[in-house]
Order: structure tokens, then C-alpha cells, then sequence
């Protein structure tokens, strides 16, 4: 094996995965337990989901391969309730660290029976100077990218097993295998099966066997498999008389985000975080455009995240908000490593806001980059992250893009008309606020619309200029005194005191706040 040209490898990382499971999305359907349970292939238009692959052969301390490969799927059309149809890209495929770019443009699609039927099976695009391979390859590729276990029409009970046989012909290569599938247990929605493998490759003069053992772990609530691992040893009959023998292993996580497994994000099930925060960000939505402009509080709470917006500016924030509402749903993602370039920035390091196409090769105008810090966020600030997402992609700008911990967020000299168009982290932020979410952080003033209380006060303008405490009553000019109405808090207006200064976009006068009462 270790003898293959790199030209034979790419061969290989695209056929000679036999002993590994493409895994595809599919539905259970639970009867009663002592009856068993029945498994269904099912595709729904517009299902988008990633399977990512991890796999190892080493032969003592001796690295003969290690295989990343990640796959997007979607659901093209449905034909027909039987027979949808399937299409696939290879979006990254590595061995030992170096890219291989064989499939790059590579599309592959087939008709998917809800018994695991593969028909229609198809290969299109590539680059010129791969077509040879593309075209050798393409037919073992039937397998290799659509393969999936063949499930029995009957209920399998706790205990059952099924043999799905595959047989992999081309370029030369003659693979096969079978794999058992036994059920061990079905808990919270989970459907846990053991794994046996066991199977053979040839290729003129070299070949191979190999067995695995493993586990795998249908998600019965998604509809899909979500992980699974193996592990074996193999022998490798190289040239003459040589031979070798090498240990491997393998896992394979399904997810519907790019790159969303827990080696990158740090958590044992992404897409549940994830769906988590979408549902709550679609809490927080509808909660906030149901509270939308209120009074009080909650108008408050438009002020301070907003700077002061006025009333066509209010309906912006909404039309802004419903916007991103629509789009949560459609949102998808790709999980980056914290190695990630846009990964160490501190400046909303945990979620990238695509100006474009994301980096990886997804196909999608709505997809969102999610770096390791998002998952270590609690669920709130995540469902928010994802509104701020989700307000950009409907149409917000971020060319005034500021976060919470940053000084220019309650920077009021900033214009709320600048905000409004241009922070989509205000809109995830002013939801949460509208539900009452406790910040680490408030403005020190909220100077919007004072209000004039009819009160007056004297100032000696030559001693209060040096110290403010001089400021009685009844002594020097009279000033007349005004409140924020967000906070109650008192002020004058006054340019040579002490501590006066602007607080407002667009004030021409200074501010000096009076001590509270």
C-alpha cells in the first residue's frame, strides 16, 4: 500500500473508503418496543447536511495515510415521495496535511429509494486535467459517496442484526466488504448500533484485508446518523513477496454545519447546540417585535442599544428585525478551528459575518462561520450572535459593527442613524434586552429627548468653573435644570463647569449631571 503513487492515492481516498460508511440522512420510525423499530431513508427538499471523515493507517510508528475528507449533500429535487434526488460535493479532501484537488468541481448526484436504492447515479464538472481520473473513478464513486445500508422491511428488535454487502469495481481495483449491523439500544431518541467489518481489495499484483469493529449512533429525532467510529488492523500485500500489516481507524461525524464535529468545536453534539440557538434567537425575535416600540423599559431598551433613534428610525429597527427573523431559518453553517485567522480575532472572534462566499467551497449566501469561542458562550449570548448573523444577511451593514465589551458600543456621540444601518450586533443585543436579559455591561448615560422639569438653579459661572461643589442655590445665574427620561438622572446645560462635556450625537452644548438626590 505504501508504495502507490500520489496520483494512485487519490484514487484510493476516493474508492478504496469500502470500509467506511458514507452515511446519509434517514428516519426511524419507532413502534412499540417489544415490536421493534423501522428504518426509513428520507429526504426532504432543500435538506442540506455535511458528513466530515477522519481516517488513520499506520503501520508501527509508521504513518501510511491519514484521510480528511468533507462532503456537503442536498437535496436537489424530489422527483417523487420514493425517489429523491441526492447531490454531493467533495468540499475538502487531505492526506498527511497536503490538499489533493482531484474532485474540485465535481458534482455527483443519484435517486435515493426510501429502502436505500441507488439509481440514476451521475458524475458531472471537474478540471480538464483530471477528467481521466474523474472518468476511471467515477463509477466506484456510486458507492463511495451514495452508499448507505440496505435496511430489512421488517422491525429490527433490540439485539437484531442486518448485513449490508458492498462491491466496489474500477479503475482496475476490485473491493468488497460486508458490514453487520447489530442494534445494541434505543435511548432519549438515540438508536446505538454495533459494528463488525470485514473485507478485501486487489489491484494487480497488491491487495489487502482488513476487519474493523465500531460503534454508530442514529439521531432518530434528526433523521440522520451522527456518528461513527471504527477500528481494526489490516494486511497489505505489496509487490513479490512483501507484505505489510497496519493498523486502522476511522470516525465519521454527521452534522449540518461544515466542519461542526467535536474535535473542532470543542462539544459533544454541535448540531444541538446549534439548533438550540436558532430556536431561541426565533423566541427573542418574535418576542421582540411583539413588544415593538412599548413604552417604558422597553423603549428605553431601543434608546440605549440604538443611541437615541426617532420614530422612522424605530420602524427601521423593526423592519431590520423582522428581516432577520426570515433568515434564522435559512441560516447554515461551517465550524472553524480556533487556528482560524478570523478565529484570534478578539473583536467578535466567535462568529464570522461573511461579506461573501465563505472560505471551504460551501455553496450557500447564508451560511455563517461559527469559530470554538461560540460554543463556550451561554445560550443566550449564542441565540443573540446569531440574530446580529442573521440582521447582516438580511440587509444590515457592519461598517459601525460593535460588540458589547467594546467602549463604541454605548458611545451615544456615534449616530443612532449609523447604528441602525450599520451594528447588526445591536439588533441580537436589543432582543435580548426586550426579554430581560440581565448585561454585564450598561451605559453610563442614556441622554436621549431630555425634558426640561421646569426647575431652575443658580451658578456662579467664575467659581463653579474650578470647583463644582460651589454650585448653591440662589447665587449667580440661573439654569435651568433637565432629566433623561430613560434613567431620571438630572443635568444643566452648561459649557464651563467642570466634568461637562457632550453626550449626545449632535448636541451643541455641554452637559454637567447633577448629583443624585
Amino acid at each position: 500500500m505504501a508504495q502507490y503513487t500520489e496520483m494512485n492515492a487519490g484514487i484510493m481516498c476516493a474508492i478504496s473508503k469500502w470500509r467506511v460508511i458514507v452515511v446519509l440522512l434517514f428516519w426511524a420510525q419507532p413502534l412499540a418496543a417489544e415490536e421493534g423499530y423501522r428504518f426509513f431513508y428520507n429526504f426532504a427538499p432543500g435538506v442540506m447536511f455535511y458528513e466530515t471523515d477522519h481516517s488513520r493507517q499506520e503501520s508501527g510508528t509508521k504513518l501510511i495515510s491519514e484521510f480528511h475528507r468533507t462532503v456537503e449533500f442536498r437535496v436537489a429535487q424530489a422527483r417523487d415521495a420514493a425517489t429523491p434526488t441526492l447531490s454531493a460535493r467533495i468540499i475538502e479532501l487531505s492526506n498527511t496535511g497536503r490538499r489533493i484537488n482531484y474532485y474540485d468541481g465535481v458534482t455527483f448526484e443519484a435517486n435515493i429509494s426510501a429502502a436505500g436504492e441507488v439509481t440514476a447515479y451521475s458524475f458531472s464538472g471537474g478540471m480538464p486535467r483530471y477528467q481521466p481520473l474523474i472518468q476511471a473513478a467515477g463509477p466506484a464513486n456510486r458507492s463511495n459517496i451514495f452508499w448507505m445500508p440496505r435496511f430489512p422491511d421488517k422491525p429490527i428488535k433490540i439485539g437484531d442484526t442486518f448485513t449490508h454487502t458492498i462491491s466496489l469495481d474500477g479503475s482496475g481495483m476490485e473491493a468488497g466488504g460486508q458490514t453487520v449491523f447489530e442494534l445494541e439500544e434505543v435511548r432519549e431518541n438515540l438508536a446505538r448500533f454495533r459494528l463488525r467489518y470485514s473485507g478485501s481489495v486487489t489491484s494487480g499484483a497488491v491487495g489487502g484485508t482488513q476487519t474493523s469493529d465500531g460503534r454508530a449512533v442514529f439521531d432518530m429525532s434528526k433523521g440522520m446518523w451522527s456518528s461513527m467510529e471504527l477500528s481494526g488492523e489490516g494486511t497489505a500485500q505489496l509487490a513479490g513477496a512483501l507484505s505489510e500489516h497496519y493498523k486502522t481507524t476511522s470516525r465519521k461525524e454527521i452534522s449540518r454545519g461544515a466542519g461542526c464535529d467535536q474535535a473542532t468545536t470543542g462539544v459533544s453534539n454541535p448540531d444541538g447546540v446549534i439548533d438550540h440557538a436558532r430556536n431561541l434567537a426565533n423566541q427573542l425575535v418574535r418576542n421582540a417585535l411583539a413588544r415593538w416600540p412599548g413604552t417604558g423599559e422597553n423603549l428605553y431598551a431601543s434608546y440605549r442599544h440604538f443611541h437615541c433613534p426617532d420614530r422612522p428610525q424605530l420602524t427601521t429597527i423593526r423592519d431590520n428585525l423582522s428581516a432577520a427573523g426570515q433568515v434564522l431559518g435559512d441560516l447554515t453553517f461551517i465550524c472553524l478551528p480556533d487556528s482560524a485567522e478570523v478565529c484570534t480575532d478578539a473583536r467578535g472572534g466567535e462568529i464570522n459575518l461573511p461579506t461573501g462566499s465563505p472560505a471551504g467551497g460551501a455553496s450557500s449566501n447564508r451560511q455563517v462561520q461559527l469559530c470554538p469561542s461560540f460554543f463556550r458562550m451561554d445560550d443566550d449570548e449564542q441565540a443573540g450572535t446569531l440574530i446580529a448573523a442573521a440582521a447582516k444577511l438580511s440587509g444590515v451593514g457592519d461598517s459601525h459593527r460593535c460588540m458589547l465589551q467594546e467602549a463604541c458600543y454605548f458611545d451615544f456621540l456615534r449616530p443612532a442613524a449609523e447604528v441602525v444601518s450599520g451594528n447588526p450586533y445591536a439588533y441580537g443585543y436589543y432582543a435580548l434586552a426586550l426579554s430581560g436579559w440581565t448585561f454585564s455591561r450598561e451605559p453610563e448615560r442614556t441622554p436621549c429627548f431630555p425634558q426640561a422639569s421646569g426647575n431652575y438653579i443658580q451658578v456662579d459661572g467664575g467659581a463653579a468653573a474650578t470647583d463644582p461643589a460651589s454650585v448653591q442655590p440662589y447665587r449667580g445665574d440661573f439654569y435651568e435644570i433637565f432629566s433623561d427620561p430613560a434613567t431620571g438622572d438630572r443635568f444643566i446645560w452648561h459649557d464651563n463647569l467642570l466634568g461637562a462635556r457632550y453626550y449626545l450625537y449632535g448636541e451643541t452644548r455641554m452637559r454637567h449631571y447633577l448629583p443624585s438626590d
